[in-house]
């Protein structure tokens, strides 16, 4: 029997780039349902019909209403939780949850307590796609044995979108993206996402951001730190743009960067069900072409 193909190995093949992939992720709810019992993104065996109809009802409202557990991690895993209010609910009934599920699709609060440890959600989704169970298992279990719990809440979750960049992750309260995070490079993450940094070689781009935008403003923040720069706030002009081409001038940390990015098609299965069993859509995607520092004068 031939090896099975995942479609994260194929994206890496193929060249696709994770950068300028960062979806908002800002506001997410998560229940806490085993893993065993996850289905397809909104469903779960074993829900009673109030949780199963609290959770159709959060997510006609909300594409990130989620499920969460801990399998080997330590700790309990909370009822319920929201972000960016970091807030927890804990020890209540189905009733009291099912109601706050419902005001938080509505715009409100759950209320609980307010957890104060930076929460990483790792997706170990293995019904939405097998390199999730794959590749996003083996981080998983790699943060949990080497992250402090005192400083890290770690959780698996299921369908956080970009599961041809498995390991997917994201790192509340900020809802920073991270894409193709292996075991080896847990120790590094950990430590720059401890001292309230971003870990620029796996970040998929800033939040709130056109993907053009995410892939500029991210190389320039690279090229930045290479230079002898921090990290920081960067402020990112359009210079000139066509169809196929934008320009971008960026300034991260005193340091001017002109930036080229470039539309480019790529092959992609979406999953790994798709592979062998469809062809490859052709999609279009906005990559680094170049970057250079600014000479004043």
């Amino acid at each position: 029997m031939a090896a099975r193909t995942f479609c994260t190995d194929l994206a890496l093949e193929r060249g696709e780039p994770h950068e300028g992939t960062a979806l908002d992720l800002r506001r997410v709810l998560l229940l806490a349902v085993p893993h065993g019992q996850w289905r397809l993104r909104r469903t779960a065996v074993g829900l009673s019909p109030l949780l199963e109809e609290a959770q159709a009802y959060v997510y006609s409202k909300s594409a990130y209403a989620l499920f969460m557990d801990k399998v080997e991690g330590r700790g309990d895993v909370p009822q319920l939780m929201a972000f960016p209010e970091n807030q927890v609910l804990d020890g209540v009934d189905e009733e009291t949850i099912a109601a706050a599920m419902r005001r938080w699709a509505d715009g409100g609060e759950i209320g609980g307590r307010v957890e104060e440890r930076t929460t990483i959600l790792v997706c170990t989704d293995s019904r939405r796609d097998a390199c999730c169970a794959r590749y996003g298992y083996a981080t998983y279990k790699a943060l949990v044995a080497q992250a402090d719990p005192d400083k890290f809440n770690i959780l698996q979750c299921n369908h956080l979108g970009g599961c041809r960049f498995a390991t997917s992750l994201c790192v509340q309260p900020n809802a920073a993206r991270y894409g193709r995070l292996r075991p080896e490079q847990v120790p590094e993450f950990l430590e720059a996402i401890g001292r309230g940094e971003t870990y620029l070689p796996l970040s998929m781009g800033r939040i709130g951001l056109e993907e053009p935008q995410q892939v500029a403003e991210l190389a320039a923040r690279r090229f930045a730190v290479t230079a002898g720069g921090n990290d920081g706030a960067t402020a990112l002009s359009l210079q000139r743009a066509s169809a196929d081409e934008m320009v971008f001038l960026a300034e991260v940390d005193g340091i001017a960067v002109d930036v080229t990015v470039a539309r480019r098609s790529f092959e992609r299965h979406g999953n790994c069900e798709a592979v062998g069993s469809e062809p490859a859509n052709i999609v279009f995607r906005w990559v680094e072409q170049s970057v250079s520092r600014r000479v004043a004068g």
